[in-house]
């Protein structure tokens, strides 16, 4: 009997439940994917909610996503990089899938535009 409870504390022993909360999602840890929540969405499970490349923050695409990149027509922001941004900012502003535009100096992106 003693012999069944070692194993058994040993096989429950080399079981590790444990999560990694010190895991950062990003370039490093994501280069095929995007991340939603702290969590690394590959390519292969992307969808319209989650879609993305190289670590960045998962965009929704309601056109559909197609190899990490919003399909074209999809974005209801703008584009960087073949990306669509999550939502407009100053650094990144733009409404209906256009290339983004940088914002100047004394400028705020409003309604997807530099004001």
């Amino acid at each position: 009997m003693r012999r069944v409870l070692w194993c058994l504390l040993l096989v429950v022993a080399a079981c590790d439940t444990r999560v990694d909360l010190a895991t950062v999602c990003d370039v490093t840890t994501c280069a095929d994917g995007c991340c939603l929540f702290g969590q690394c969405v590959p390519v292969a499970q992307q969808s319209i909610g989650a879609c993305g490349l190289n670590g960045s923050a998962c965009a929704a695409c309601f056109g559909g996503c197609n190899a990490g990149r919003c399909a074209s027509g999809a974005c209801t922001t703008c584009v960087f990089n073949g990306f669509c941004v999550p939502s407009s900012n100053d650094a990144a502003c733009g409404l209906g899938g256009v290339a983004c535009a940088q914002c100047g100096f004394s400028q705020r992106c409003l309604d997807g535009r530099c004001q």
